[in-house]
C-alpha cells in the first residue's frame, strides 16, 4: 500500500519539460533546420517534489547528421544543481529527424533549449 502511495504521489508531481523553442544558433535559407521527433520527459526529482521546489535547466547542444544530440552542456540550471542530473538523464535520448542541406544530412550546432520543471496544480 505504501509503495502505491509513493507511486500515485510522484505521479501527479512528474514534471512538465516546455520550452523556449529549440532553436538553432542560426540558419542558412538552403538549409532545413532538424525538428524533434522524440522527446522524452524527465522525472521529477524526489527531493524537489518533497520541498515543492520548482525551476528549469537551460542547455546548449549540437545535432548530429544522424539526429542525434551531441555536445550538450548546462548554460544555466535554477536553483543550482536540482535538476541537472534529471535532465541531462533524458536530453541524450531524444532524437531529431536531422537538418539537410541540399538532400544530405548535416549537423547543426548551437540549439539552445529550456527545460522547466513545475509542479501539477
Amino acid at each position: 500500500m505504501k509503495y502505491i502511495v509513493s507511486t500515485i504521489f510522484c505521479c501527479l508531481l512528474m514534471s512538465c519539460a516546455t520550452s523556449d523553442r529549440v532553436v538553432p544558433a542560426k540558419n542558412n535559407l538552403n538549409i532545413k533546420n532538424a525538428i524533434p521527433k522524440i522527446v522524452v520527459q524527465p522525472s521529477y526529482p524526489q527531493y524537489a517534489a518533497m520541498n515543492k521546489i520548482e525551476g528549469y535547466v537551460k542547455f546548449m547542444f549540437d545535432i548530429s547528421k544522424d539526429g542525434e544530440v551531441i555536445n550538450a552542456e548546462i548554460v544555466e540550471s535554477v536553483p543550482n544543481g536540482v535538476f541537472d542530473n534529471a535532465a541531462m538523464k533524458v536530453l541524450p535520448k531524444w532524437i531529431f529527424r536531422a537538418a539537410s542541406e541540399n538532400g544530405k544530412n548535416i549537423e547543426q550546432a548551437g540549439f539552445t533549449y529550456t527545460m522547466q520543471f513545475k509542479l501539477a496544480p
